[in-house]
């Protein structure tokens, strides 16, 4: 019998959590192209990871239209700094 192996889940990619969060807002793709002023075909690019390397500003302007953070979209681990430290 062969051993079955457990394959690690991908880790979401920044246009995976572009479109799953422009579908949660209930956005098409030019709705959201329009909200940042930016071509559709740059927004589909984005989130089927043709672009992966999205500028910090437009990057803000999704995050902003999508009423979400970049640390959302990325994925980023955010620090909560605990009071009385710095």
């Amino acid at each position: 019998m062969a051993k079955r192996t457990k394959t690690k889940p991908k880790p979401k990619t920044l246009g995976h959590n572009v479109r799953k969060t422009r579908k949660q807002q209930k956005f098409t793709v030019e709705q959201l192209a329009r909200k940042v002023n930016m071509r559709v075909n740059y927004i589909e690019d984005i989130e089927n990871d043709v672009i992966t390397q999205v500028p910090a500003d437009i990057l803000f302007r999704i995050a902003n239209a999508l009423s979400t953070t970049i640390a959302d979209l990325a994925e980023l681990p955010v620090r909560v700094r605990q009071e009385g430290c710095l």
